[in-house]
């Protein structure tokens, strides 16, 4: 599953944009990171998202920075560049009316899970 961590400066970011974030980022990731490889498929629900406040001693250039972790599969990494410019193009549609500066982070991994009984199960994501 996804994780979508959200970093955010309080100071420029309202609730209401946090809240609409929580909302639609879910179906945003789960619609553009979906590939076509075997576990590849995305539900919404299965999309973790946090959201964390930058600290007194954090640098950032941006009000909003979107670091997003997955697992590598080949069709999504074909198109990686492309699947986060159309998040990043959503994003706009949040933040575009709040002139609000935001980054996009997508970042592909390797991963292996066991199940309950101790079996390695095959790399998957939905």
């Amino acid at each position: 599953m996804p994780e979508v961590r959200v970093r955010y400066n309080k100071a420029v970011v309202d609730s209401d944009t946090i809240v609409r974030m929580r909302s639609l980022l879910p179906t945003i990731v789960a619609e553009r990171l979906a590939c076509e490889d075997p576990g590849g498929g995305l539900m919404p629900n299965k999309v973790v998202v946090s959201f964390e406040q930058y600290g007194s001693f954090d640098r950032h250039s941006e009000s909003i920075e979107v670091i997003i972790d997955a697992l590598e599969f080949p069709k999504r990494l074909e198109n990686i560049d492309e699947r986060n410019r159309k998040i990043s193009e959503e994003m706009r549609k949040i933040m575009i009316s709040r002139g609000i500066s935001y980054c996009v982070w997508t970042r592909l991994h390797k991963g292996a899970f066991m199940d309950g009984k101790g079996q390695w199960e095959e790399t998957k994501e939905s």
